[in-house]
Order: C-alpha cells, then sequence, then structure tokens
C-alpha cells in the first residue's frame, strides 16, 4: 500500500460531494465568500460546498514512522437567494435543505485511512448578502501514513535494517480442573464450567486462536 496523506481523504470528499443532485460545485475551501463579499471578479456556480480541515487537536506519533490526527472537515455551503413573491422576504430555507443533503451524504462516510464522520457543530453567518453561508463540521481520527518507514510511494515494500523479527504466541489449554489442584479451589469452583475448555472454544469467532499470533514482521 503506499504512502497516504491528507490528499486522498480530501479528494475522497470532494468526490463525495460533487456527486450530490444538491450542488453544482464542489472545492477546496479559500475563502471564496469574503472574495465574493469583496466585490471581487470571482464567481461560481450555486448552490456550492468547500471543504477545509482543521486541525484542533495535537497529532500523535505512532510506530513505524505514522501519525494519528483528529481532525476536522468542515463543509462550507453556500446558496443564493433572492427575496420572492411569496412574502419570504430575507427568509431563506432552501440553504437548509441542502444543508439536510450534505449532512446526510457526509455523515457516516469514511475517506481513506479515516474512521467514520461524525457530524459535531454547525453555524451559520448571519451577516451576509444574498449569499447563504452555511458550516457544518464532521470529525474523524485520520492515519497519516506520509513517513511510513516501511513504505515506498508507489506501494513497494523496503526492508529497514535488514531485520527480521518473528513473533509467535501460543494459547495453552486452559484447564479448571489443574487449576483447582494448583490454586486449592474446593471442587465446587468447577460446578459453572466445563473442564478441558480452551480459549479459542470461547472467543469471538476463534480469533484467538493460536494460528492468529503467528506472523512475521520487517522493522
Amino acid at each position: 500500500m503506499a504512502r497516504i496523506g491528507i490528499r486522498k481523504p480530501l479528494e475522497g470528499i470532494l468526490t463525495h460531494l460533487q456527486s450530490l443532485d444538491v450542488l453544482n460545485f464542489a472545492a477546496i475551501y479559500n475563502g471564496q465568500f469574503d472574495m465574493l463579499d469583496g466585490s471581487e471578479m470571482y464567481s461560481f456556480p450555486m448552490p456550492c460546498a468547500f471543504i477545509e480541515v482543521l486541525n484542533p487537536a495535537a497529532s500523535l506519533p505512532l510506530l513505524g514512522g505514522f501519525i494519528q490526527k483528529d481532525i476536522v472537515f468542515r463543509v462550507h455551503i453556500g446558496v443564493d437567494f433572492y427575496n420572492d413573491t411569496n412574502g419570504m422576504m430575507e427568509q431563506n430555507f432552501v440553504v437548509f435543505d441542502v444543508r439536510d443533503a450534505v449532512l446526510r451524504a457526509m455523515n457516516g462516510y469514511k475517506p481513506e485511512n479515516c474512521s467514520t464522520l461524525q457530524m459535531v457543530g454547525e453555524s451559520q453567518d448571519y451577516a451576509h448578502t444574498n449569499v447563504y453561508h452555511y458550516m457544518v463540521d464532521f470529525a474523524t481520527t485520520f492515519i497519516d501514513t506520509t513517513c511510513d518507514e516501511q513504505e515506498t510511494d508507489d506501494g513497494t515494500m523496503i526492508e529497514v535494517g535488514g531485520i527480521t523479527l518473528e513473533v509467535n504466541a501460543e494459547i495453552q489449554t486452559f484447564n479448571f480442573m489443574q487449576l483447582n489442584f494448583i490454586a486449592g479451589f474446593d471442587e465446587s469452583f468447577n460446578d459453572d464450567f466445563e473442564t478441558a475448555y480452551t480459549i479459542a472454544d470461547n472467543t469471538y469467532g476463534d480469533l484467538l486462536a493460536p494460528e492468529h499470533f503467528t506472523r512475521e514482521m520487517i522493522i
């Protein structure tokens, strides 16, 4: 697997947003709404959505050069609206329809190398012109493998230091009769248990069986 930085999750989210029928445009956030307010020569189709990456917490270094980050993807929604003839003076309900569609699409979506997105906040810009600016925040945990010590950019495995470590773990049979003999419990201890019961017999889908604990690792 190739190294993955923040670009891959961003591209995935943009592609996901661009597939929504309620949006006519989606891109990286670069203060586009401020440019509109400043009457600069800049325009884009609406309704629109722009994605911004926030890093509210410090990064956590992991083994092998991996980096864990708790980040927030903020979706900036833009909807232009003019007063209509039905008495809807300065009341834009369309922006809430777009907000609902974005929330349905994003909440639970899983970008590459991220946990599933969860909506954690939202806010609205009340000082605006005809363009309504609505923001929705989605939190996730991202594993950045940009500095992966065992991978190359094209996904080829490399050896670091020429050391191969083989880890073997064996799960022994847990015999309650033997436990009684060693620990000195009386025979009533076994009343609720079947003797010669193994850990593999009483695990989640046999996930703790010995074969799941033997592997080779390159470090």
